[in-house]
């Protein structure tokens, strides 16, 4: 009876999506549209925070027109974003703000879930508030969210992953003080993939650090030095080091780009190098790539491990609000092969409204002990 009662769920929610069909919020795989940089859309020149005022203007341009609901409309207004430039119509200094918020949630159910005995577990990813406030070439970001906090579920504490200064020294230079996600390869909004969370890059893993970014129509570089994450970790594990992106974009059509972090700790040391690819293919299908190399040691020490990851992703827009894709990713430890890890995704993602979107999609992962497991995830994202 649960399953017939979520299966009906999915259905609803997923004919809902063929009436309100739309754009969402901004994801790498949007090249397929023609989008090869993130600075235009998003508060964060290097993209990957809250969206602003041209970045909503242009998900709500997919917001049906003559529907004859007259809620699309009121909505369509209500939800505009403030344009928060720091400066006002004349140019002159101005004090502007804006708002969002981010949440996502995850129905989930495994072929060998441990610790369960529950079909399918419900887990509440992320509910996250944003602030952003300008003035002059001063702008302010912040969000605010929750992180566990115990052995149990319901041991939460208040966590913010994101807050930051920026001063914007013209319109493609700008330095960026606070915490931050480190620049580096194709920032995938799935934070467990390998090129993310094998690196260092999961949810809670922002640092604190000082970037500069610079874009321009065809190249987009970033670099940053970082002290540590602090808020997460004890003080011998906060790794301090630099790390940089530069990419080159082929206007509309494909991005290019090369990335290295070298960090140490009390503990540890490590160099990573990467290369990346988005590219729009034919129609609206897509590509995107990447494959990264991690060489990690003991300080001190002398022996190594050398880490090899990526993924590779196809994905086709056969409507602006229909992404479906497949996607395989896996992680290679030099000269231990028992410790192949390997992952195979075919999944799609419908945007219902501007700021909703579910994702359902089924994963099948190669454990190192050869064990096999099959998931079957659907994800509801809402974003403003």
């Amino acid at each position: 009876m649960r399953r017939l009662h979520l299966l009906g769920c999915l259905a609803l929610v997923f004919c809902s999506g063929l009436i309100f069909t739309n754009e969402a919020a901004a994801y790498p795989q949007f090249i397929a549209k023609g989008y090869t940089n993130c600075a235009s859309c998003h508060y964060a020149p290097d993209g990957g925070a809250m969206a602003n005022a041209y970045g909503v203007a242009t998900q709500q341009a997919f917001l049906p027109d003559g529907v004859g609901v007259e809620f699309i409309d009121e909505l369509r207004d209500t939800l505009s974003k403030n344009l928060v430039m720091g400066y006002d119509d004349d140019d002159n200094p101005a004090f502007q703000w804006d708002v969002g918020f981010d949440s996502r949630f995850l129905l989930l159910m495994a072929s060998a879930q441990v610790g369960s005995n529950d079909d399918f577990i419900f887990i509440p990813m992320l509910i996250e508030p944003q602030l952003a406030m300008a003035y002059g070439p001063v702008t302010v970001y912040g969000s605010v969210s929750s992180r566990k906090n115990g052995a149990e579920r319901k041991d939460m504490t208040a966590f913010s992953r994101h807050h930051w200064v920026q001063y914007r020294m013209d319109d493609e230079l700008s330095l960026r003080a606070g915490r931050m996600t480190q620049p580096f390869g194709i920032r995938h909004a799935d934070h467990t993939v390998y090129t993310r969370r094998d690196l260092g890059f999961d949810k809670y893993d922002q640092t604190y650090g000082l970037q500069v970014d610079w874009n321009t129509e065809n190249w987009s570089v970033a670099a940053m030095g970082f002290a540590g994450n602090y808020l997460v970790g004890a003080p011998e594990v906060q790794e301090r080091g630099l790390s940089a992106t530069v990419a080159y974009q082929w206007t509309g059509r494909a991005t290019v780009g090369l990335s290295l972090l070298g960090g140490m700790s009390e503990l540890s040391q490590r160099l990573a190098t990467g290369v990346f690819t988005r590219a729009k293919l034919w129609g609206h299908s897509y590509v995107m790539a990447e494959v990264d190399t991690q060489l990690r040691k003991a300080t001190g020490g002398d022996s190594s491990q050398v880490d090899l990851m990526g993924i590779l992703r196809l994905g086709w827009y056969p409507w602006e609000w229909l992404d479906v894709y497949t996607e395989t990713g896996f992680k290679m430890v030099a000269g231990a092969s028992d410790l192949t890890r390997v992952s195979a995704i075919v999944g799609a993602a419908w945007k219902i409204l501007p700021w909703m979107e579910i994702g359902p999609y089924l994963r099948v992962l190669h454990s190192p002990d050869g064990g096999t497991q099959f998931q079957i995830i659907d994800q509801l994202h809402i974003v403003y």
